[in-house]
């Protein structure tokens, strides 16, 4: 088997490690940790999503002259 074949499923076998390693520090199993972390990135990405839709309304209401005395801006509507 050559470097190149072999690379691939060195590095599998080192991501599979790593999973149960830090599932088990978390005190979950592989795939409950596994779970949570794509559900995880699953919200993060649903949120990014969220403010890039609501941008261009939020600077046109803004733009317009619209009041946004005491209200939020997107930072804190969609910030961590």
């Amino acid at each position: 088997m050559s470097v190149r074949q072999l690379a691939p499923v060195l590095m599998e076998a080192d991501l599979a490690a790593w999973a149960e390693a830090t599932a088990a520090k978390a005190g979950l199993s592989t795939a409950q940790y596994l779970a949570a972390l794509v559900e995880a990135d699953r919200r993060a990405t649903a949120a990014e999503r969220a403010a890039r839709l609501a941008a261009p309304a939020y600077q046109q209401w803004d733009a317009d002259g619209r009041p946004t005395e005491d209200g939020l801006d997107l930072d804190e509507v969609f910030g961590p």
